[in-house]
């Protein structure tokens, strides 16, 4: 019996969850069975690796769900679609708001993973409504780190919508999940709503994706549904040459972009950023198909954005893609070889099947938007302008370096 309450202390003086905890039923938690429960969830994480939350219902979390490290095969679910809601009542000492170093005041995931293998979050909801804007820089929702083998699926992350009277909502600089330097990580039906999609300042960028993936090779990126959102999914290599985000599959996704918000704060807009910096590993292998992007472009009635972005992207599949723009979408797909002060060649994609288009009307009535902006040295493929069209089987517009 000594023993068995030696253990016990000992767990909770390490992760800082209450004796009470015990006393759950984690494979069966209604929401008013506590009253925070981030403690109860990683309490039941470390005690039984499974929780499953019962009630179609608001789970408050006064604190960060951190995942206790270092375990295997934990699963969190929910059979009837429950919503994690993160309560802030104060900025100074609330459990989710640090200071950086730069004196900023920043937001932590409302779920984080460090080392975990094989983990399961599955008909998971973060609601983001109630968290101020003004308070710190967003985070991602959901942030994995070094967990390989995580299977997330049917993620949802809902922020406030933004309007031009509601110019810096709950949520609206904040991302849906974050993915670093893990391997085979599966990201699919997830639905992600009204982040990412205002900045603090006027033709600023924003800071966080729907989707970020960085240095996580093999994964999967499956039947997502992205709205209002700046960045639909933003894939990069670091100069951490050990990680790498090659050889992952970006099938089936559903992004609709904020090119039509009337908030002063949106920025314009992109549905697929493939990037890697100076000194990075390229990204290879990709397999990009049947995604379909709307409703990305500029702002303000400016042209701006774009479908797809590439940099440092090669020997990759671009597959079956519509790119539908806003009336103020600058480029349908841009190829580039430098951007943002980054300089990585791209080179060896196949384009096939793929529609990309710009803006045609005011403000890009001027010739001033394109399908297609091939801004690099690689060779122009052949066949491309007869494997990919603008509707209505016109010519594809297409821009090269002058």
């Amino acid at each position: 019996m000594l023993k068995k309450l030696v253990v016990v202390l000992v767990c909770v003086l390490l992760v800082g969850i209450p004796v009470s905890a015990q006393s759950y039923k984690c494979e069966e938690l209604h929401s008013t069975d506590a009253d925070d429960f981030a403690t109860v969830i990683m309490g039941c994480v470390l005690q039984h690796r499974q929780v499953n939350l019962v009630d179609p219902d608001l789970y408050p979390v006064f604190r960060p769900v951190n995942l206790p490290k270092r375990l295997a095969d934990i699963v969190i679910t929910s059979n009837r679609r429950a919503w994690l809601l993160p309560i802030i009542t104060e900025k100074k000492n609330s459990p989710f708001i640090y200071t950086g170093d730069d004196g900023v005041r920043y937001y932590k995931p409302v779920i984080y993973s460090y080392l975990n293998k094989r983990l399961k979050l599955a008909n998971i909801g973060v609601d983001l409504r109630y968290v101020p804007m003004e308070w710190g820089i967003g985070a991602h929702a959901v942030s994995l780190w070094r967990s390989n083998g995580a299977e997330v699926t049917d993620l949802r992350v809902s922020g406030d919508e933004s309007s031009a009277e509601n110019q810096m909502p709950a949520g609206g600089d904040w991302g849906g999940i974050k993915v670093t330097y893990s391997k085979n990580v599966l990201m699919r039906d997830g639905k992600i709503y009204n982040v990412g999609g205002v900045s603090r300042h006027i033709g600023q960028s924003i800071p966080n994706e729907g989707i970020r993936w960085e240095g996580s090779a093999e994964g999967r990126i499956i039947g997502n549904t992205i709205v209002n959102v700046a960045i639909g999914v933003g894939m990069v290599n670091t100069t951490k040459l050990e990680y790498d985000s090659s050889s992952t599959i970006i099938r089936g996704n559903k992004i609709w972009g904020v090119a039509l918000s009337d908030n002063p704060y949106t920025p314009s807009s992109r549905g697929l950023k493939l990037f890697t910096g100076a000194g990075a590993n390229p990204l290879t292998n990709l397999t990009v198909e049947d995604n379909e992007l709307r409703d990305t472009g500029g702002h303000n009635f400016k042209p701006g954005g774009d479908g797809i972005l590439l940099l440092g992207v090669r020997n990759s599949t671009f597959a079956r893609n519509k790119i539908l723009g806003d009336p103020s979408l600058e480029f349908g797909l841009q190829v580039r070889d430098e951007f943002e002060g980054s300089v990585n060649p791209s080179a060896d994609n196949i384009f096939t099947g793929n529609v990309f288009v710009s803006g045609k009307t005011i403000p890009c009535d001027k010739g001033n938007c394109w399908d297609v902006a091939w801004m690099t040295r690689a060779q122009f493929p052949d066949g491309f302008r007869w494997d990919n069209k603008s509707p209505n089987d016109k010519p594809l517009t297409i821009r090269f370096p002058q």
